[in-house]
């Protein structure tokens, strides 16, 4: 199972991400949940640091990685960010069972 935590601040703003761990939803390389999830919190990772040009810091391995804004989001990291916990959600809804999101207050 993929487990993604959102990292949300007294206010509810997204500072970062964590995602962790592999779907299952099929063999390596032809997982479509896995590729789904990549997808998405890679385009963030490329978003915030090459469209918006933000300070972060990111750790990336297989299966795994996370972001955390080094100063605080405001609406264009939000409008980004929100856009992949929407994704992942819907993602979720179709696989419950591949995907579990869960926030944490930082």
């Amino acid at each position: 199972m993929i487990r993604v935590a959102i990292e949300r601040d007294d206010q509810g703003r997204i500072w970062g991400f964590r995602a962790q761990g592999h779907a299952g939803a099929g063999p390596k390389g032809s997982d479509i949940v896995c590729a789904a999830v990549s997808v998405l919190t890679d385009s963030v990772y490329l978003g915030l640091e090459n469209h918006l040009q933000r300070a972060m810091i990111c750790n990336a391995d297989s299966g795994n990685i996370s972001v955390s804004l080094q100063d605080e989001p405001d609406n264009m990291t939000e409008a980004i960010l929100m856009t992949m916990v929407l994704g992942l959600s819907e993602i979720q809804k179709i696989h419950p069972d591949k995907l579990r999101i869960s926030e944490i207050r930082r």
